[in-house]
């Protein structure tokens, strides 16, 4: 597993923290599982967001490919 370091706020922390005790988890399992929560069922603003720039790089990413 790699670790990945994250910037805070002390509000989103103690935030985290509270939801994470209520849960009876860590802070760190429960940023994980919300993570990984949303990479696995992303936003429809975010998928808009991918084809737009998919659709608006796709010369430059044939370019790179054929490297």
């Amino acid at each position: 597993m790699t670790t990945l370091t994250v910037n805070l706020s002390e509000d989103t922390l103690e935030h985290l923290t509270a939801v994470a005790n209520q849960v009876q988890a860590t802070p760190q399992d429960l940023a994980r599982a919300v993570i990984e929560d949303a990479l696995r069922c992303p936003s429809v603003e975010f998928e808009q967001l991918l084809e737009k720039l998919l659709h608006k790089n796709v010369d430059l990413y044939r370019r790179l490919a054929s490297l």
